[in-house]
């Protein structure tokens, strides 16, 4: 008989394959739980380095993460949430508007030299997008992958029995 021209084989048999995912299913669903919240902690640490600080730094230091299981397959988020309204007005920019009290009788301020400033209403000029959150993606870019590339080797090792 002539050798073939392809030959597939698939070892270990699938009925072994099931077994091996059943046993390694919780560690391995651990496993990922973990690397996600590590990979949440990092990037919070870098947006918080990234985004606008303030005199009372109060925005950056309320940049958080939360995870989230999704049905029961197991697929997981998640998300970087910052305070808001702001932080939506610092990464997206706001357009030119009037600003005029609420709560008080007039606008209470003080100028950059220093000049202290009663009004009924101020114009203001609008204020560009700062994408903090862009950049602190595109720093901890490298390093994400290289942690998804470990998860990945383990979640092999751990289904061939190593």
């Amino acid at each position: 008989m002539a050798e073939p021209a392809l030959q597939v084989t698939i070892t270990p048999p699938l009925r072994d394959l099931q077994g091996k995912f059943a046993k390694a299913e919780k560690s391995l669903l651990k496993l990922r739980r973990d690397m996600l919240r590590d990979v949440g902690r990092k990037i919070v640490a870098v947006a918080k380095e990234e985004a606008p600080k303030g005199e009372t730094k109060k925005f950056s230091q309320g940049i958080g993460f939360k995870t989230y299981e999704r049905g029961t397959g197991g697929e997981m988020e998640l998300r970087v949430t910052d305070p808001q309204p702001l932080g939506t007005f610092i990464r997206e920019g706001t357009a030119p508007h009037p600003i005029e009290p609420v709560r008080a009788k007039c606008l209470h301020f003080f100028t950059k030299d220093g000049t202290e400033v009663f009004t009924k209403h101020v114009d203001h000029p609008g204020t560009k997008p700062n994408p903090y959150h862009e950049r602190a993606l595109k720093r901890i870019q490298p390093w994400v992958d290289g942690e998804l590339a470990k998860l990945g080797r383990t979640i092999v090792q751990e289904l061939a029995g190593g």
